[in-house]
């Protein structure tokens, strides 16, 4: 399988990139946790599971909501302009959102809720979503691309999480 992870995580943040700037929200004022990768069926699972683990050092695995989610910790982090990313969170497909091969959403540390964020600027009102779990809020557009804001590190959550496998490369 030859998939070029570095160009298609290039496209992804420079079309991030281009929207928020359309919102007037500025790119990049916030540290990066991690950038999602989500696959459309479970026959990719295998391929794409063994591209992040042969990139990783270390990674997490736990079953959330009858699938598995994992936790890549990058070798080399995925890198466009200022924004150094060392983290790719992937999963089985499923649950109630289908999604197309790629990159999903990028997560940012912060304090600030996604509707503080958003508080000065009207049309990013529209693309605010309500998640499912412990209140999140988060920026979605209608093809589910997202910007989502965490104030835990997601490496900090899936060690410490009593059900997380962690497995040492």
């Amino acid at each position: 399988m030859e998939i070029d992870i570095i160009n298609e995580f290039h496209n992804f943040i420079s079309d991030l990139e281009s929207r928020l700037k359309a919102l007037e929200i500025a790119f990049g004022d916030f540290p990066v946790d991690h950038v999602c990768y989500r696959i459309s069926s479970l026959k990719e699972y295998p391929d794409f599971f063994n591209l992040f683990k042969s990139r990783s050092l270390i990674y997490t695995t736990k079953n959330f909501h009858e699938r598995l989610f994992h936790l890549f910790a990058l070798r080399h982090p995925l890198n466009y302009k200022s924004i150094s990313v060392p983290y790719v969170e992937f999963s089985q497909p499923g649950g109630s959102d289908n999604y197309n091969t790629g990159f999903q959403h990028i997560e940012f540390h912060s304090n600030l809720k996604a509707e503080e964020l958003i508080s000065d600027h009207g049309q990013a009102a529209a693309l605010l979503y309500k998640g499912k779990y412990d209140g999140e809020a988060y920026l979605k557009w209608p093809d589910k691309v997202c910007l989502k804001m965490t104030r835990q590190p997601i490496i900090t959550k899936s060690l410490l999480e009593d059900n997380s496998i962690i497995s040492i490369l």
